[in-house]
């Protein structure tokens, strides 16, 4: 719109699936989100709207706004869920546990925290944490960890179903002899000697 006069439109051509909400980058581009699961981005081209690119947001459904933070990050609020996307244009999901209905909008506070808002649930405050999900990070699936220890560089983890490593610099999950020997091995105890030799305690090996 410029002053008062409709300068141009876009409509949505699925059948079933509308525009609900929208937002500009730093750049000017126009990220636009669907009733579904997507999010257009145009450019302004003289007085048209150009279609650059579409986005797929997992299994967010029913986008309800998009929010934009300093570092031009964009949020993603949606009737099931919440995500953000980088400058890249790549969707990352955020996991909200249970507070995953009818999410409305979201700011950023001077702190750094998150708050959502859901016309179901009420408001979500999100906080950053000195600690790491580091079996999500590395890629290993979640395990229930009895001993931990650090050898040769790399993190070592005993649990009831065997034994994980990953490196402790790059948080890259690691397999090798050892890993593979004790798959399905319950392990109770690891400890380094003075040595450096490795030590593994288990119930059945």
């Amino acid at each position: 719109i410029r002053g008062t006069e409709i300068i141009t439109h876009r409509v949505m051509s699925k059948e079933g699936i509308s525009y609900t909400c929208c937002t500009f980058d730093e750049d000017g581009n126009l990220s636009v989100g669907t009733s579904a699961n997507t999010i257009d981005i145009y450019r302004i081209s003289g007085d048209r709207l150009k279609k650059i690119s579409s986005v797929e947001c997992g299994s967010l459904a029913g986008i309800n706004s998009l929010n934009m933070s300093e570092d031009n990050i964009m949020f993603i609020c949606a009737d099931n869920g919440a995500g953000y996307m980088t400058l890249d244009g790549t969707y990352h999901f955020i996991d909200t546990n249970t507070f995953n209905s009818s999410i409305e909008h979201m700011l950023i506070d001077y702190q750094g925290n998150l708050w959502f808002t859901s016309s179901r649930l009420g408001l979500l405050r999100m906080c950053p944490s000195i600690f790491s999900e580091i079996y999500e990070e590395a890629g290993l699936e979640e395990n229930v960890v009895n001993t931990i220890t650090k050898w040769q560089g790399d993190l070592y983890f005993g649990t009831d179903s065997g034994l994980d490593a990953m490196s402790a610099k790059f948080l890259i999950a690691k397999k090798n002899a050892i890993t593979q020997m004790l798959s399905g091995v319950r392990i109770r105890c690891l400890m380094v000697d003075s040595a450096n030799h490795l030590w593994i305690c288990t119930s059945g090996k």
